[in-house]
């Protein structure tokens, strides 16, 4: 991603210590990413994946971070639907190896999201095949989500 807000991101990040001196730019990459996870993880925001979400802009403006509303899952998540929730599923897999580590949480439940659920669901033994109606194959539905974590 390139954009004047990302510089600004970057200088922030120099000025606590956690990006290199002199060497702000425009483009959020690799190095950006690792200095904002190095301090989320200084702040105690988890999970720590480089997205600067809600949580982080508050520590950056000075004020800690508290959960939100949107801190836990109160509904089942699946293609199509939109919010809070669903981006902090995103970050949740994101942390967990399962979501793109170079896609910014979008908070919009879409395929890659859907392949992500299908992955995790996978790997953690709950369900490797069907669809979403007869299995729930790439629904975040209660047991994908009590697996995740609230």
């Amino acid at each position: 991603m390139r954009d004047p807000e990302v510089e600004r991101l970057q200088f922030f990040l120099q000025q606590v210590g956690f990006f290199p001196a002199g060497e702000t730019t425009t483009f959020f990459g690799r190095i950006t990413l690792r200095a904002v996870v190095a301090y989320q993880k200084a702040k105690g925001i988890e999970p720590a994946v480089g997205f600067v979400g809600p949580l982080t802009r508050a520590a950056m403006a000075g004020g800690q971070p508290a959960p939100s509303a949107a801190a836990t899952f109160t509904r089942s998540l699946y293609l199509g639907v939109r919010g809070d929730d669903v981006t902090l599923l995103q970050q949740k897999l994101q942390a967990l190896g399962f979501f793109p580590a170079a896609q910014a949480p979008t908070g919009f439940f879409g395929n890659l999201t859907v392949e992500a659920v299908r992955q995790f669901q996978c790997a953690k033994g709950i369900v490797c095949e069907g669809d979403f109606a007869s299995t729930g194959y790439g629904v975040a539905g209660p047991k994908t989500l009590q697996r995740i974590g609230n």
